[in-house]
């Protein structure tokens, strides 16, 4: 078996349904990322063909540098923007101790930050080009005045980038996927987080835009009895609420299973991002994936329903 592909909105390009998120893997130490080598390049062996990180997830983009930039044919890679990095100018990179101090939005958002942010992003991650830079959780009023779009634009015209794209959710992920001059959106969901069928795929529909589903698994807070992290507290939250009102999935799938079942069985997804340290744990999501698991519609309209008699004006989780 393979992981399947799909076609990337109107790109051209044929992406793995299963993509590896490197936010996790940029808070790992350097003494412990000869694990990380193995992982990544072990992701490409096993058919992974998407790779998404970011300026500011700490040290993600040297260690994808160092472990596979020798394979760089083998994968598309996405990067994100805009969070401001002190490093940014300096031409050393930086570590992870000076990457996203105090968020200053009039820093974040300027064409010289970008500009600078994607310089520093391909000289960590040893190429001279990204497939993909995604305007990293940008605000509406910041997309709508215009100055970042027209600097990654200028960037894309410059060859550094082959596709734009904006992460991010809510209002601004709706606007975004409207707006002709993004290639693809990346947003939050998952079982927990259902916001995005309604506000953001619509759009992505009637443009023909790449779609990246991030959280699938929903930081794994359904179906356990306690918070996994700090991280995935609000989403535990909602999965008490929902569990309060009464549900019950018939089901064979596990917890994780049954949350990734949920976010594949959504077509207008092209690729899901799961982040993890784990080999293992990656394993099992490629078998998954592979499997063609998906929920039936029984399933989803219940998962539909506990969601929406508990929403109490959830807005997913940027």
């Amino acid at each position: 078996m393979s992981l399947p592909k799909r076609e990337f909105g109107k790109t051209g390009e044929q992406i793995t349904q299963l993509g590896i998120g490197l936010s996790e893997i940029g808070s790992i130490s350097v003494q412990e990322s000869q694990e990380i080598d193995r992982l990544l390049n072990s992701a490409i062996d096993l058919g992974i063909n998407f790779f998404d990180t970011s300026a500011c997830y700490g040290n993600s983009e040297e260690f994808l540098g160092r472990a596979i930039s020798h394979r760089r044919s083998e994968y598309f890679l996405a990067s994100k923007c805009g969070h401001y990095v002190e490093s940014y100018g300096d031409g050393r990179g930086g570590s992870s101790s000076s990457v996203v101090k105090d968020f200053d939005q009039n820093k974040a958002w300027t064409s010289k930050t970008i500009t600078e942010s994607v310089d520093r992003s391909l000289k960590r991650m040893k190429t001279d080009y990204l497939d993909l830079i995604q305007l990293h959780s940008c605000d509406l009023d910041m997309l709508k005045e215009g100055e970042v779009i027209d600097a990654i634009e200028r960037i894309k015209e410059a060859g550094k980038v082959r596709f734009i794209g904006y992460s991010g959710d809510n209002e601004a992920a709706q606007w975004a996927s409207l707006d002709s001059r993004f290639d693809s959106i990346q947003t939050s969901f998952n079982l927990l987080d259902q916001g995005a069928k309604d506000m953001v795929f619509p759009g992505v529909n009637k443009m023909q835009k790449g779609l990246i589903a991030k959280r699938p698994i929903a930081n794994g807070a359904w179906g356990v009895d306690k918070s996994p992290s700090a991280y995935a507290s609000e989403y535990f939250r909602r999965y008490e609420i929902i569990k309060s009102n009464g549900i019950n999935i018939d089901t064979d799938l596990n917890s994780i299973e049954l949350s990734l079942a949920f976010a594949l069985s959504h077509q207008t997804i092209n690729v899901h991002i799961v982040g993890t340290t784990n080999l293992s744990h990656l394993k099992s999501n490629i078998k998954q994936v592979e499997s063609g698991s998906l929920l039936d519609e029984k399933a989803l309209i219940q998962l539909y329903e506990a969601y929406d008699n508990s929403n109490d004006n959830w807005l997913s989780q940027t």
